[in-house]
């Protein structure tokens, strides 16, 4: 009788642990797909309300910055402010790093930022070489519905966090000291070899670099750019667009050469449990509102592009940009010499929906 008791009271003791284990299980099971998949977004609920913080790591008028002002407030606007989101430009709240695992514990519910591969080596497929060459393509794999999107949408929900939209930061470039060779700058089938250029500590602009055929190549941090222009330490710096040659870079480069190798893009994340936690009728209203402002900002960019480089013409910076035929060329080797090598970091089936992607299908 006292060894049934006691395998009774074992029974019990067990059963309660499985219950509190489930109760503590933070990787629940996958919540439904978002509103903007088909999911039926119902009324309004009643009583609803929930203050968020979203964090953006640029100036507060940087383009990004003012279209996440715009998507706070009309998500406060069309939930009769029942969403309030906080906009915390200028990466008030910290560095990406510190703030993306704080969006992932919940403390922060947004981030808008750079996709920082150190996060997951994956996010650097938001910086394949050639991916887009122009802000329609853009507006076609950027967005939902591409296979792109879905995959990136994949990575984002691994790591805890829900992928709201992409904002373009300007196609890249090189801008330079010292002009570039003429008979190389354009052809990445010779090297290119004069010149010491500057080149972001991460492996695929490595691979990109490589596929450019500059192998004269220093690893700079970009804290440390316009300084190492400024002192001859290098003569010209890859990873970025008008806009950012302009602003931080204008008094140290004498050329700029419009490559438009890959977009300085951002991503906006927010986090998982917040986001499913929501009645569908606000989450309904919030991915709307961050596609929107994704698809605007996409919309704008090529004029704004092209501002920003007047702007560094009228500042005396000759700006230097290729045929249609030397782009599509450049394109066409770094899809042959490049892309292979991203088939091994990122796997055959990815890189064959976004090859698809690409090519329009």
């Amino acid at each position: 009788m006292k060894k049934k008791r006691l395998l009774i009271a074992f029974i019990c003791v067990m059963l309660v642990a499985s219950l509190v284990l489930v109760g503590c299980n933070n990787d629940p099971a996958p919540p439904p797909a978002p509103p903007a998949n088909g999911e039926d977004p119902g009324p309004p609920p009643d009583g609803f309300s929930i203050r968020m913080q979203m964090s953006s790591q640029n100036p507060v008028e940087n383009a990004d910055s003012v279209m996440m002002a715009w998507a706070a407030q009309e998500i406060y606007n069309r939930t009769n402010g029942a969403v309030d989101i906080e906009h915390f430009p200028a990466g008030a709240l910290g560095d990406y790093m510190s703030v993306f695992q704080e969006v992932v514990m919940g403390t922060v519910d947004i981030i808008v930022g750079t996709g920082n591969p150190g996060v997951d080596p994956r996010i650097a497929m938001l910086y394949i070489p050639y991916l887009i060459t122009s802000y329609e393509e853009g507006a076609r794999i950027w967005t939902r519905g591409s296979n792109f999107f879905d995959i990136f949408s994949d990575i984002a929900e691994d790591n805890g966090v829900v992928l709201l939209g992409i904002l373009p930061g300007g196609l890249m470039g090189i801008g330079t000291t010292e002009p570039m060779n003429p008979d190389t700058v354009w052809d990445f089938e010779q090297e290119s070899a004069e010149l010491r250029l500057r080149l972001p500590p991460l492996w695929i602009l490595a691979s990109l670099a490589e596929g450019m055929r500059l192998t004269n190549t220093h690893a700079i941090p970009f804290a440390e750019v316009f300084t190492s222009l400024a002192t001859g330490v290098v003569d010209g710096w890859l990873g970025g667009g008008p806009e950012l040659n302009y602003n931080m870079m204008r008094d140290a480069i004498n050329y700029f050469y419009d490559h438009r190798y890959m977009d300085d893009s951002f991503v906006i994340f927010m986090n998982r449990q917040t986001y499913y936690g929501i009645p569908a009728y606000y989450r309904n209203i919030i991915t709307e509102v961050f596609e929107e402002a994704s698809l605007r900002m996409i919309e704008e960019q090529p004029a704004r592009s092209a501002e920003f480089l007047q702007r560094l013409r009228d500042h005396g910076i000759t700006v230097y940009q290729p045929t249609d035929a030397q782009r599509q060329a450049m394109r066409e080797v770094a899809m042959r010499d490049i892309w292979p090598y991203l088939y091994e970091r990122f796997g055959e089936d990815v890189m064959t929906l976004i090859h698809e992607d690409v090519a329009g299908n």
